[in-house]
């Protein structure tokens, strides 16, 4: 999270020079970028291939195919919404097939996406084309990870549902019509039709604990909040990620890291808190923003373990605490920030 991408949207293959005579003409070819996805050529898609924007699809035939706004995918532009399903058929079982399901238009092409929350694919549009912006880097654009079109829950649509059908949420909706086919329901209702998406999304997505289960598992299977998994350490940026958006960007979240118990869900904070006995063996695990195995200003992620009621940025380390070296500069005094620079 947190990279830093500058728009390529003109490049160069190198000049070919044909000589003449004395004179020499340079005759250059120019390669042509998405504005979106800046890492890729204009037109470098392929038909029902995933999209983000126009810029991105083919030229078939002198005609260019655009970016479907309710699938988002390269689509003809003549084709119908029965001709899109037709071409680019979708398969339940099978997430990689699916299109962003938008239940309204969702025209936007660029930063921020602000309609990403009509389409119940929350894989759109922040893990959509591969390489968008980079190796490895699914984010078009200026597109920030931690925005209201990334972080978006798996969970139950129950509210589009109640809009739409006239019944409270999803095992309603699901009884009213005698499964999950009917609507497409399986569409907004992935829990209680028991889809593959969040077991493919989240799997895909958060780290497991020392069980070796991930968040979704335990809040689903075992009833367990998003707060409370997330005070264990969990890694819930899928499941419920919601919350993560809830306390992101706040005054003393600037710099990211693990959350604290200034980070607050319905006036529960997201601190850790173990109690243990001097020479037993524990573990600690977070989570939060921006806490990369990267190098970057504030990474490698780091723990520091300080005496109760000292501040982390300025303490020094509990009496007794090896392994992480912590320093002040030399000559400064006791309210310059130490620098931790021992490896993970």
């Amino acid at each position: 999270m947190g990279l830093s991408r500058a728009a390529l949207v003109v490049g160069f293959v190198g000049p070919l020079l044909v000589l003449q005579g004395r004179q020499a003409e340079a005759q250059v070819a120019t390669v042509t970028y998405s504005k979106a996805c800046p890492a890729l050529k204009a037109g470098s898609l392929a038909l029902c291939g995933r999209c983000v924007s126009d810029d991105l699809c083919p030229i078939i035939d002198g005609a260019q195919y655009r970016c479907d706004q309710f699938y988002k995918k390269c689509v003809a532009p003549t084709w119908s919404s029965t001709e899109v399903a037709e071409n680019c058929p979708e398969t339940r079982g099978n997430p990689a097939t699916w299109g962003a399901m938008c239940k309204q238009a969702c025209l936007d092409q660029s930063s921020p996406f602000g309609c990403a929350g009509r389409c119940m694919n929350e894989d759109f549009p922040c893990r959509w084309v591969p390489g968008c912006s980079g190796e490895d880097d699914w984010l078009p654009f200026s597109l920030p990870q931690i925005s209201s079109a990334c972080l978006r829950s798996c969970v139950d649509h129950d509210l589009m549902v109640s809009v739409l059908w006239d019944v409270d949420d999803c095992a309603k909706a699901q009884k009213a019509f005698g499964g999950c086919a009917t609507n497409s329901i399986w569409q907004f209702c992935p829990v209680t039709c028991a889809t593959s998406e969040c077991l493919d999304r989240c799997n895909r997505d958060e780290e497991a604990d020392e069980s070796g289960l991930k968040c979704w598992q335990h809040v689903e299977r075992d009833g367990v909040s998003c707060t409370d998994a997330m005070k264990n350490g969990m890694d819930c940026h899928c499941k419920c990620a919601g919350t993560y958006l809830m306390v992101s960007g706040t005054p003393f979240r600037k710099g990211g890291g693990a959350f604290t118990w200034r980070d607050q869900v319905e006036k529960k904070g997201l601190d850790m808190q173990m109690s243990v006995s001097a020479g037993e063996t524990f573990s600690v695990s977070l989570t939060g923003e921006t806490m990369s195995d990267m190098q970057g200003i504030m990474n490698p992620a780091r723990l520091k373990i300080v005496p109760k009621g000292q501040p982390c940025t300025h303490a020094d380390n509990a009496q007794g605490v090896a392994g992480l070296v912590c320093e002040r500069p030399a000559g400064s005094d006791v309210l310059t920030m130490t620098v931790c620079d021992t490896a993970p």
